[in-house]
């Protein structure tokens, strides 16, 4: 195909982000998907970094390659998105040989490209098309729909959105639950907090964050992800009841539903998002290079 221009960003403007999530959407309904890649910059180990590539014809938005790399040593995730009457013209190829040439420059490791189980089974022969394989770990999406859960009484921890005061607390307890550094814990905390599209809620007790989770708002859904209790106080429902009150105001706050990602052999995970009335959505599967 001709006539179409690649444009990099590390940042979305307003308009561009609205192009993108109309763009996702489109695709969505042709390939029964659900998953919405990250259309922030704010978890960037690099934020100067080409994060989204989009392909135009004048003012259409055709095609976008959006780029995850919260850490130099693990594998950048890729996402590549093409509106489904201009695949297979060249679009896809020339978003790639793009990004190649952003991985070069900030020595990025992979990539790991994400897609979904549902793409792969209405494409049979993409993998072979694209030498790419599937990797054994999966993930899968949850959805809730807009119900709220009656009100839930707190006695003695306080629901509230996190501030910069908070980071310390919340870093104590998060860096131990997802096995990272403190200071990673303290820069994700903090990013939380200042990014426009995310909303960092907490519990607290006698002025110290006891659980915490964050919510994405840049997608079509409410996205919570980072889900955390200090593991002093694990065991009394802290997490169910900071789930149900980030529901119960996110519905006041928004019309969009919710969704969230738990590992296959998280068992624990998977029977607390049931409890709370999440189905299963997506597989999220994720391709390499052979």
């Amino acid at each position: 195909m001709k006539n179409f221009k690649i444009v990099s960003r590390n940042l979305l403007s307003e308009r561009e982000l609205v192009a993108c999530q109309q763009l996702i959407r489109e695709c969505q309904i042709v390939d029964g998907s659900h998953r919405q890649p990250y259309l922030s910059n704010m978890l960037h180990f690099d934020k100067t970094m080409p994060a989204f590539l989009l392909a135009y014809q004048e003012d259409t938005l055709l095609g976008l390659l959006a780029i995850y790399a919260d850490d130099r040593e693990e594998a950048a995730e890729v996402s590549l998105i093409v509106r489904p009457d201009v695949r297979r013209k060249g679009i896809g190829s020339q978003l790639l040989t793009h990004f190649e040439s952003i991985q070069k420059k900030y020595n990025l490791l992979g990539p790991l490209f994400v897609t979904e189980q549902v793409f792969l089974n209405n494409n049979p022969d993409f993998l072979e098309n694209m030498n790419l394989v599937a990797e054994e770990e999966k993930e899968t999406w949850l959805s809730r729909p807009r119900q709220p859960f009656e009100e839930i009484i707190l006695t003695d921890l306080s629901f509230t959105l996190a501030a910069e005061s908070d980071v310390p607390s919340i870093a104590g307890f998060q860096s131990k639950a997802f096995d990272i550094p403190l200071e990673i814990s303290e820069q994700y905390a903090r990013e939380a907090i200042q990014d426009k599209n995310s909303l960092l809620y907490i519990l607290k007790n006698s002025g110290q964050a006891m659980a915490s989770c964050t919510v994405d708002l840049s997608t079509n859904y409410n996205y919570l992800y980072g889900l955390a209790v200090d593991e002093n106080t694990r065991g009394r429902g802290i997490g169910t009841a900071l789930v149900k009150l980030i529901i119960n105001d996110l519905i006041k706050r928004n019309t969009k539903e919710f969704q969230i990602a738990v590992e296959e052999e998280n068992g624990g995970a998977w029977k607390l998002y049931r409890k709370l009335g999440f189905e299963e959505q997506t597989q999220l599967v994720y391709l390499q290079k052979e």
